[in-house]
């Protein structure tokens, strides 16, 4: 595992003056710090979010918190954050999608993605995305 970016901690973003950042509820499993989250329902309140999955195509953010079920945290919904590549790793410049356990890896088809890997990261490595 190699640490691309050493000084941010993992679920940090590097400029949160140029970031949009928003508070959600965790919904169905505890989501950590740095994982990439989706949309699981929107109400009149909060957005509403959980880890993503392999091929996760609701893609809002990144974990900006842990919290438990219930539990509201903050979500970096546009910026730059530090993350954990998944299975296949990333490519500097290319798209990227979710992946397994909260993390990303190289996307097919733009339409699929939600950002771009600023770091060439293989599986576990962590680095920097741009949503």
């Amino acid at each position: 595992m190699t640490d691309h970016f050493p000084a941010l901690d993992l679920g940090e973003c590097l400029d949160e003056t140029k970031a949009d950042i928003r508070e959600c509820e965790v919904v169905t499993s505890t989501v950590t710090k740095g994982q990439i989250v989706e949309a699981v329902h929107v109400t009149a309140s909060l957005p509403k979010v959980a880890p993503c999955g392999a091929a996760g195509l609701a893609i809002c953010g990144v974990a900006l918190q842990t919290g438990i079920v219930g539990a509201r945290i903050l979500v970096g919904f546009w910026g730059i954050f530090k993350v954990t590549a998944g299975t296949g790793g990333t490519t500097a410049g290319k798209w990227i999608i979710g992946a397994a356990a909260g993390t990303c890896c190289d996307g097919a088809t733009a339409g699929q993605c939600f950002g771009r890997a600023l770091h060439t990261m293989a599986a576990a490595d962590t680095g920097l995305i741009q949503i």
